[in-house]
C-alpha cells in the first residue's frame, strides 16, 4: 500500500464542548470525547467526522418501524494515501419481509477510478442499537482497522482481477 506523508492537523477546544479542527483552511467540529481520541491522526479525526454527522441523521431519519432511503456520510481520502479514493459510513435497512426494523450499520470503500470496492458490516439491530453504536467509544478504531483491511481487499482484486 503506498504510504504518503501525513498531514497535520491543529485541534483546539472550543466553547460547547467542541473541537475545532483545522488541516489547511478546512474546519470541523467534532465533539469532544471523539475528538480527543481522533487527535493527531488524519483518518480518525475524518471518521469521527463522518460518525458525528451519520449519528445526527441518523436520530432524525431512521424510523423506529419500517423501511427507509439510506442515510450515509461520503467523504473523499485521496489526500490521505491510504489506497482509497472515498470511504462512505451508511445506515440501511434490510428490505426483507419480516426484517423491516432491522437496520445495518455499514461501512464502504472505493478507490476510483477502479471497478473495485469493498463494504463491511459494523452493526446490527433496531434503529436505537445502531445509535447506540454510534455513539459507542470502540467504534472509531473499529472503523480505522477495517478501512485499511478493506483498503487491502480492494489493491488485491486490482492486483488479481480474476481471484
Amino acid at each position: 500500500m503506498k504510504r504518503g506523508k501525513k498531514t497535520r492537523c491543529r485541534v483546539t477546544q472550543s466553547p460547547g464542548n467542541l473541537l475545532e479542527v483545522r488541516r489547511g483552511r478546512r474546519t470541523s467540529r467534532l465533539d469532544a470525547k471523539l475528538g480527543k481520541k481522533a487527535q493527531g491522526d488524519p483518518l480518525r479525526m475524518l471518521l469521527a467526522k463522518m460518525i458525528r454527522g451519520l449519528r445526527g441523521q441518523a436520530i432524525r431519519k431512521v424510523p423506529q418501524h419500517g423501511k427507509f432511503d439510506v442515510v450515509y456520510e461520503r467523504e473523499e481520502v485521496k489526500d490521505l494515501h491510504i489506497g482509497l479514493s472515498h470511504l462512505i459510513l451508511k445506515v440501511t435497512c434490510v428490505g426483507v419481509k419480516g426484517s423491516e426494523d432491522k437496520r445495518y450499520l455499514e461501512l464502504g470503500a472505493v478507490n476510483y477510478p477502479s471497478p473495485y470496492g469493498a463494504e463491511s458490516t459494523m452493526g446490527y439491530g433496531t434503529t436505537q442499537e445502531i445509535i447506540a453504536r454510534l455513539q459507542d467509544d470502540s467504534l472509531l478504531g473499529d472503523l480505522a482497522r477495517k478501512t485499511h483491511d478493506l483498503a487491502e481487499d480492494i489493491l488485491y482484486e486490482e492486483r488479481h482481477p480474476w481471484g
